[in-house]
């Protein structure tokens, strides 16, 4: 593979986030990160990841042993030896593409050579002269600091910065259903325009006057952020926002002058990206007149950043950290002093001193978290690409400390080093802490992008133990986030591979890797003696079923579980804690929005719509018919059979089985033959019969056309060697025929792909009557049903083939040579062009097609650290029940939940604009109920019905069980499956046997390792129906 295509693949997922154009400005950018602390190494490992040309690091420090509770790269073996060195060659290893070296050369002589500098853990607001040095030679200037539970970002890019794309978000494309001659554009409903008035669009499409349309290649649109500065674009001004369908538009008509105005059925309006010019002040001057990001959190951090802000500078005044109570005080009538000079109201003196009295500690997830920050304004200051911090940010995670307790003032003191790696985090949380925290194991679910991050931290935090599990093998798209694994680990399991560095990483670390999806087939493995053993559950998942069913499983077990996934530039964290909050069902991610079948079949007008066509196309023809046709020829019985079970499909199926075997090609050129015919097929008689049952100028009842609108007749196409995208179909399309049909490598030319499809015949189009439904309400006929009704006698007999069999292609998005992505990519775009959507490449095609989450290292990072903080706080808390002699999950008190709820903190983060948002997790829902005895019962979400009598109830036996110990009358108990054990209403010859013989009998599994069953049960309490919780039954090992 060539270097730019490895680039390509390794960069895959961030692209997506920020482009072709600005992935090649991180590639031509040279950055100088001055100290390689924990947070240092945490910026050079996302620079690295993300792929900027060269990182210098300068540190004249050595390593010490109490590095390492923050900075990943380090060992115990490296402590004595140049902090720089050590951090640049492990950190080489991460991308081969990056130039990262250690420099011991002055500041003066480096800071020339790069385009960006970032300053770490040094005295910010006293870097006056760092800072103009770096404007005069036109370097950009990043500095940030994570000191205890505080920590800082200062950006300044100069007095005149152009922001290309403020947000990140990508420009819209809409249909447009008529333009008038004064400029009001009228826009089909299902899309909104998202225009303000001064927004500039521009046209394509439109039949006339064509002057009106830009000059671009269409394929070019999708995906892309289209500036407004471009030169190829023919621009019009918003003028007046009518509805989110309707806009006016600025001098439109002296545009088209006395032209016909016609729209035609291909016109769209795109929207483009608005330039920001923003003006830095120096460090001098912004020290003096901050400006800061606003953080939206609790009514008592409104302030923070001006007391922040004042405490840094007496801190950085001061010079050394502070050490005695004298001291402490000297430095506090200091930045009451700063804040008075620049801020109205006062300091908040008692929060300082609480982060006084831990700021000598340092810790690893406010580390990430910072470094996250830091490096994405390094990448924005290079790149154009995203709103920078204007120009302080200034978070605290004083939470921690409530979590941990009161602050004897006794505290402010530093602790006495233990000479321990921890020491820096025991100097935030104390000792007795860290000897509890690694007795704890955390379950990390996912070793991807998120889990990698997770599982780094977990070992630099200092877990007693940590269990991984994920099915995936490792694959080159993934070295660009997931920096665990190396090219070596190609192939190999990602669980397996993350354990063994998260173990190199901190060797006192208990790692289990399992390679299992965490579901109901594997509840065997993942008991309840496996949940218990585990204090906190961790979530990197990508996708909303594994997380519902997780999530479930923490309810049951009543196990805290953090929640977190990132989009791009966005992030989130929810905290899911026993009996305080709500789960992650209650509110989750919604489902991804399908598409109408008869949108995706008939009437497409989107290229998303042609892309999943393309991709179900694939999947028919060279996937599932490949397999359907050797389960035929393996054994014709069980195949009838098969089918019987699904007739909704048995003749479409018998259909692609019989098509797939007639035209078994015996050459390369028999497969192009077959390619033609399969254009012909697709692109030319399917639109035409489409065009026979529903003319052009059919009318609907209202009298309106109905091919207007989102509806857009297709244009049938015609095959022409010519044509670079009729030729692309076919030969990726024959390609795929020799591979799935086991004949030799494909290796004819275009060339003599063309000659041969050219010379191909096609069968004349012969209409046929045919229903197509025009809206998800009506039903169509199947292509099966246009023909005769086939059955498995019209198949050719399984003795003409000689045990030969077909070989499935199962769709592979990350493989450049397999033709996958260029065949879906040459399929959508031939469809698209025959209903006038602009068509896309293959990287945009890939996106769609593969359900890529775009990514981003710097996102990962953050929100990998606010989970980490949030993980600290739960477990602070638990220690300080455990000690008070109360078990972890004992049931809070209201007053007690009220508490926790105001410590944890639900986060979102747009890391492009920036916006940071916390908010306190919303509490879990319940109801209480009158019992007939004058008491009353709460049940909530997180409550659970035990039952374990020691023995096999018979399932009577457990209805009198639970009607007399909970005062409710059963109406049914059923397993979580949905299959009922017991009604009230009938069902009673099951109702002498035990509870597990009528599990089994329902055709349940009670697997090994898993010694109870999960029912459910309705029923009511005094007459009014109830929420009863789930009940755990145990059945054996009492």
């Amino acid at each position: 593979m060539k270097h730019e295509e490895e680039k390509r693949q390794l960069y895959n997922r961030q692209e997506y986030v920020v482009g072709v154009e600005t992935q090649a400005k991180y590639g031509s950018t040279d950055v100088l990160v001055v100290g390689a602390c924990g947070l240092g190494a945490e910026i050079v490992k996302n620079l690295a990841l993300t792929g900027v040309r060269s990182i210098k690091i300068m540190d004249s420090g050595t390593a010490i042993l109490q590095d390492l509770g923050t900075n990943f790269f380090l060992t115990p073996q490296d402590v004595g030896q140049p902090r720089a060195d050590v951090v640049a060659r492990r950190a080489q290893e991460l991308n081969r593409f990056v130039h990262i070296t250690a420099v011991t050369s002055p500041l003066h002589e480096v800071i020339p050579d790069v385009h960006v500098v970032v300053f770490v853990n040094q005295r910010t607001t006293a870097l006056v002269g760092e800072n103009a040095l770096a404007r005069k030679h036109d370097v950009k200037f990043v500095a940030c600091e994570s000191r205890g539970i505080v920590g800082c970002v200062f950006v300044d890019a100069g007095p005149s910065f152009s922001v290309l794309d403020p947000d990140g978000e990508e420009t819209v494309s809409c249909i447009v259903t008529s333009v008038s001659r004064d400029g009001v554009v009228s826009l089909h409903e299902d899309k909104k325009h998202e225009c303000e008035v001064g927004s500039h669009i521009f046209f394509t499409g439109v039949v006339s006057p064509a002057a009106v349309n830009a000059d671009i290649d269409p394929s070019t649109i999708h995906g892309r952020c289209q500036s407004a500065a471009s030169p190829l674009l023919k621009l019009f001004e918003v003028a007046e926002v009518i509805s989110p369908f309707i806009l006016r538009l600025k001098d439109f008509e002296a545009a088209v002058g006395n032209s016909p105005i016609e729209v035609g059925t291909g016109a769209y309006l795109h929207t483009t990206k608005r330039h920001v010019l923003m003006g830095f002040k120096d460090l001098e001057q912004s020290v003096a007149d901050p400006t800061f990001v606003s953080i939206f959190d609790s009514e008592e951090k409104v302030n923070a950043p001006a007391t922040l802000h004042a405490l840094f500078r007496a801190l950085h005044d001061h010079g050394t950290l502070p050490t005695t109570p004298t001291e402490v005080n000297s430095l506090l009538n200091l930045a009451e002093a700063y804040h008075s000079s620049c801020n109205s109201g006062h300091l908040d003196v008692e929060f300082s001193k609480k982060a006084l009295s831990v700021i000598h500690g340092n810790l690893n997830p406010m580390a990430c978290l910072i470094a996250g920050i830091a490096s994405q304004e390094v990448l924005k200051v290079c790149s154009g690409k995203f709103t920078p911090i204007q120009q302080w940010l200034y978070y605290d995670a004083r939470e921690l400390l409530v979590a941990r307790g009161e602050v004897a003032e006794a505290d402010l003191r530093p602790p006495s080093p233990t000479g321990s790696r921890y020491d820096k985090q025991i100097a935030v949380l104390g000792a007795a802490f860290q000897s509890y925290l690694s007795k704890q194991r955390a379950f990390i679910i996912g070793a991807g992008a998120l889990g990698c991050e997770l599982i780094k931290n977990a070992a630099c935090m200092g877990f007693g133990g940590i269990s991984i599990t994920d099915m995936d093998s490792i694959e080159i798209s993934n070295l660009s986030r997931q920096f665990l694994f190396r090219n070596s680990h190609i192939g190999q399991h990602k669980s397996r591979v993350a354990g063994e560095a998260a173990m190199a990483i901190n060797h006192d670390l208990h790692v289990t890797s399992f390679v299992e999806k965490v579901s109901v087939e594997t509840e065997g493995i993942f008991n309840e003696a496996f949940w218990d053993s585990h204090a906190v559950v961790l979530n990197a998942l990508d996708n909303v079923q594994s997380r519902k069913y997780v999530d479930s499983r923490c309810l049951f077990y009543k196990k805290p579980l953090f929640e977190s996934g990132t989009l791009g530039t966005k992030c989130n964290v929810q905290c899911i804690i026993p009996y305080c909050t709500e789960s992650y069902s209650s509110s989750h991610d919604p489902p991804e929005k399908a598409i109408p079948l008869c949108t995706l079949k008939n009437f497409p007008n989107a290229i998303e719509h042609t892309i999943q066509w393309a991709r179900d196309n694939f999947h028919v023809l060279f996937t599932n018919t490949p397999e359907e046709v050797n389960s035929y020829l393996q054994d014709p019985t069980t195949f009838a059979a098969n089918l019987e079970r699904d007739p909704a499909t048995k003749t479409m199926a018998l259909k692609a089985v019989r098509d797939a075997l007639l035209r078994w090609p015996m050459d390369a050129a028999d497969c192009v033959r077959i390619a033609r015919r399969l254009y012909h097929e697709y692109f030319s008689d399917a639109f035409r019969q489409l065009l026979y049952n529903i003319p052009i100028d059919k009318r609907n009842e209202n009298g309106e056309l109905f091919w207007s609108g989102a509806k857009k007749p297709p244009t049938p196409q015609e095959f022409s060697p010519d044509s670079e995208l009729s030729m692309s179909f076919v030969y990726h399309c024959a390609y795929l025929l020799a591979c799935v049909y086991g004949l030799p490598p494909f290796t004819l030319s275009r060339a003599d792909v063309a000659r041969v499809a050219g010379e191909t015949s096609v069968p004349e189009f012969v209409p046929r009557q045919a229903v197509f439904a025009t809206s998800e309400a009506e039903k169509e006929e199947s292509v099966a049903n246009l023909a005769a009704e086939i059955g498995l006698q019209d198949l050719p007999p399984v003795s003409e083939f000689h045990g030969r069999r077909m070989v499935p292609e199962f769709f592979e998005k990350d493989d450049p040579t397999n033709h996958h992505v260029e065949y879906i990519t040459a399929c959508s775009n031939m469809r698209a062009v025959a209903y006038n959507i602009p068509p896309a490449d293959v990287h945009h095609t890939k996106r769609i097609a593969g359900k890529i989450i775009p990514a981003m290292v710097t996102t990962t990072a953050l929100v990998t650290g606010l989970v980490g903080l949030e993980v600290l706080k739960r477990l602070l808390m638990t220690q300080r029940q455990e000690r008070s002699g109360m078990p972890a999950n004992a049931v809070p008190t209201y007053e007690e939940i009220q508490k926790q709820l105001s410590i944890y903190r639900n986060a979102f983060v747009n890391i492009a604009l920036p916006f940071i948002a916390f908010s306190d997790p919303i509490i879990a829902s319940g109801a209480t109920y009158p019992l007939p005895d004058g008491t009353s019962v709460r049940w909530g979400i997180w409550d659970r019905i035990d039952v374990n009598e020691g023995r096999d109830l018979t399932v009577q036996e457990l209805v009198t069980v639970l009607e007399s110990r909970y005062q409710v009358e059963l109406f049914i108990i059923a397993l979580a499956s949905g299959k009922i054990i017991y009604s009230q209403f009938g069902n009673t010859k099951d109702r002498v046997k035990p509870v597990s013989t009528v599990v089994l009998e329902k055709g349940e599994q009670l697997q090994d390792g898993e010694d109870c069953c999960c029912l459910v049960a309705t029923g009511s309490i005094s007459d009014v129906d109830v929420d009863i919780p789930v009940i755990r039954y145990r059945f054996r090992n009492f």
